[in-house]
């Protein structure tokens, strides 16, 4: 018997759809499916920089907060983590939060 290797793609996209103040609305979802919604408010992660949240008083469901999941989406707020990752990482490298992106592995 001859095992073979599985590769598992992952592709998310991301999009800012809308922000006022310092909250932000991203839709997102596998590629060419972004029919999800998440909410960030920017100024909670500027508190997670500075390390003003414990992790008792703050989750990462309430910092990246789904409107909507996206389809196919077979564990709770997965493609949103990732997007969340990619705008989190791109923030802490340049100061700036991205419009759009995507992570792709």
């Amino acid at each position: 018997m001859k095992w073979g290797k599985t590769l598992m793609a992952i592709c998310v996209e991301f999009e800012r759809v809308s922000s006022k103040g310092s909250l932000a609305y991203y839709r997102y979802g596998s590629c060419g499916h972004g029919d999800g919604l998440f909410e960030l408010d920017y100024e909670d992660i500027d508190k997670m920089l500075l390390g003003s949240y414990d992790g008792n008083s703050m989750t990462m469901d309430k910092i990246v907060r789904v409107k909507k999941l996206a389809s196919g989406e077979k564990e709770q707020h997965f493609l949103a983590m990732k997007a969340f990752t990619k705008i989190w990482r791109h923030y802490k490298e340049t100061g700036e939060f991205l419009e759009v992106g995507g992570y792709y592995a």
